[in-house]
């Protein structure tokens, strides 16, 4: 799953969109072959071009807000790709252990966790989560961006790797 979102990411980073609500919910499974697609591209923006628009108000929180970066979280910064990268980290994440690295009891309380807590390691949840994987999960959810993968394809790569060494076919 991780590599094929990964891979749907690097598609639109290409074309410089930013999918801005990766979730479980934004990706599905295709039945014959079990590759997963990544939909729900109502949130998409262009970062350039033609197309590149102010698409949400100023300070409007839009998309699932416990797979949102930081970042995202605030009305002054304007988001990237590792936004989308931090989505796929808060899945993977939401995937390996059964929740979202972060679930406050109120909206403020999730989005100050967001913003200020450290995720759990996933191998506190899952001891069978192979170290790797696991380190690629918590670079994908750096709080920084300049600390995640630059790039989706940097983490397609990082992500097949893990899938090599667990002997997958992707």
């Amino acid at each position: 799953v991780g590599v094929h979102v990964a891979q749907a990411l690097e598609a639109a980073h290409e074309k410089h969109i930013i999918h801005r609500n990766v979730s479980p919910e934004s990706i599905l499974i295709r039945s014959q072959d079990k590759v997963a697609k990544l939909g729900d591209m109502m949130l998409a923006k262009a970062l350039e071009g033609i197309k590149a628009k102010q698409i949400t108000r100023p300070g409007e929180l839009v998309g699932n807000i416990a797979y949102m970066a930081p970042e995202r979280t605030k009305s002054d910064v304007e988001a990237d790709t590792r936004a989308d990268l931090y989505g796929l980290g808060a899945t993977l994440y939401a995937l390996l252990t059964g929740k979202p690295p972060f679930e406050g009891k109120t909206l403020v309380e999730t989005i100050a966790q967001i913003r200020q807590s450290d995720p759990i390691p996933p191998k506190k949840f899952q001891l069978s989560i192979p170290d790797k994987f696991q380190d690629v999960v918590m670079m994908l959810l750096a709080k920084r961006p300049e600390l995640r993968y630059q790039t989706p394809g940097q983490a397609a790569r990082a992500l097949e790797q893990v899938a090599k060494y667990q002997g997958m076919t992707i």
